[in-house]
């Protein structure tokens, strides 16, 4: 099974590398060879190095399921999707299920499913699940290069492929996979409705959503305030003269019909995740890592969790430091640590020379000229401040914030790569240009 696997990703990633330009095809390759060896070290590391984890649980009780569906697929399967769906089930108590009518059911539900289709094999479901996510980052980089197509691509490609955090983190069976699945389809079919291929938009778009809503339903506030902030904005700017007038408080509801549908149908997901419950589930999850104990807690110094929203404001800033720079060198303290601090050390050397370049003023007008730049901006900056406020440990930052780096690293990219230098065309038939002082006249009995 893990051969078909090979066998069916090879082929998919030879149908895209021929829809986009050759300049970036043989890094499709090495972003699927990327992909297949972060699954491989996910596997090594959990099941040999620290035995254990998310990732064992989850592949260990979906094999239990899996077996009970081969046992009987039409009996136990119908349980498993309402599993999946979180809804009340059979199976919630089989196989040493936790976690029913939740995002942890959903995994195990999920588990089985891919286990039982890939023949029993935890290996070959592993791939799948890295070989899915890799395709999902192809359509990340297909979004940003359609929508900016002046970046250097490779830098896009960099950004949002080869990102390697994203591609350990998202090649084996954890929620931050499907949650990144679920993004790509999202920008798939946000790109697909602007260039009107509406087939596509309607097989991604229902997809996309429900698999934010099943595994990482906190992060559809972000994404769904980026795509509208940049409707609003590209269509503004697009409009001229008295036209604003009308146009722009019809393009200003507009959008905020999209962020507040995303808000309602989260709150219908998740009721402790409304605008009324929102500061008391945060706090929970802050008091939760703070009574934790371990060498990777972040603010093991703070004895309390804020426990008002303008305490939660307070703490903003250094929520957002956390989840942007950290681990640095000086948080180290195992293998792990230190390849992420390695990663975070880079991009925060990009961001304060860009920084340093540019200044705060630059990097403001570069945003007002880009709508995909602020829409990276809202979409990066929104959601890993609210993963570094309800996050007090390093490795499960590095691990949470995963479907919000490639907007961060667009933001970074298109700050310190901005544009391709136009190349000049010069017929070969042409004659040389002529300088400046040869166009001067020459009077005789003078040197020229």
């Amino acid at each position: 099974m893990s051969v078909m696997v090979f066998l069916f990703l090879a082929v998919g990633t030879l149908l895209f590398s021929r829809s986009i330009r050759p300049e970036v095809r043989a890094l499709v390759w090495l972003g699927l060879i990327e992909y297949m060896g972060c699954s491989a070290g996910q596997q090594l590391w959990t099941w040999f190095v620290i035995e254990g984890g998310d990732t064992v649980m989850y592949t260990e009780r979906g094999a239990e399921l899996a077996k009970y569906m081969d046992q009987s697929f039409w009996f136990t399967a119908p349980e498993v999707l309402r599993l999946l769906f979180q809804q009340p089930s059979g199976v919630d108590n089989i196989g040493g299920v936790v976690g029913a009518g939740s995002n942890t059911g959903s995994m195990f539900a999920a588990s089985a499913f891919l286990i039982y289709f890939m023949g029993g094999s935890i290996i070959a479901a592993q791939f799948l699940t890295a070989g899915l996510s890799f395709f999902a980052a192809l359509l990340f980089f297909k979004a940003f290069e359609e929508t900016e197509p002046t970046l250097n691509p490779r830098w896009v490609f960099l950004a949002t492929v080869l990102f390697p955090s994203v591609a350990f983190w998202t090649s084996a069976i954890l929620k931050e996979a499907f949650c990144f699945m679920g993004i790509g389809l999202v920008l798939g079919a946000w790109r697909c409705a602007y260039s009107k291929r509406w087939i596509r938009f309607v097989l991604m778009l229902p997809l996309g959503v429900t698999l934010l809503a099943l595994f990482r339903a906190p992060t559809m506030p972000p994404l769904a305030l980026g795509i509208a902030l940049y409707f609003v904005y590209t269509r503004l700017r697009k409009t001229r003269g008295g036209d604003v007038i009308i146009l722009g408080p019809v393009y200003l509801a507009m959008g905020f019909i999209i962020v507040a549908g995303g808000m309602v149908l989260l709150t219908q997901l998740d009721p402790t995740l409304g605008l009324d419950r929102i500061g008391e589930t945060m706090g929970r999850r802050q008091r939760a890592w703070t009574a934790a104990q371990g060498g990777s807690n972040i603010d093991s110094e703070v004895d309390m969790a804020p426990a008002t929203p303008l305490e939660q404001l307070s703490h903003v800033p250094i929520a957002l430091v956390n989840a942007l720079f950290r681990p640095q060198l000086f948080d180290v303290h195992n293998i792990a640590t230190l390849i992420s601090a390695i990663e975070m050390t880079i991009v925060s050397y990009l961001l304060i020379r860009t920084l340093l370049r540019t200044g705060w003023r630059g990097i403001m007008t570069e945003i007002e000229r880009s709508p995909l730049l602020l829409m990276c901006s809202i979409v990066g900056f929104v959601g890993c401040t609210f993963v570094g406020l309800v996050t007090y440990n390093l490795g499960s930052l590095a691990r949470y914030r995963v479907p919000f780096l490639p907007f961060y690293a667009m933001f970074i990219v298109y700050l310190y790569k901005p544009r391709k230098l136009p190349q000049l065309v010069v017929s070969e038939a042409a004659p040389p240009p002529l300088s400046p002082l040869s166009r001067l006249p020459v009077r005789r009995g003078t040197r020229a």
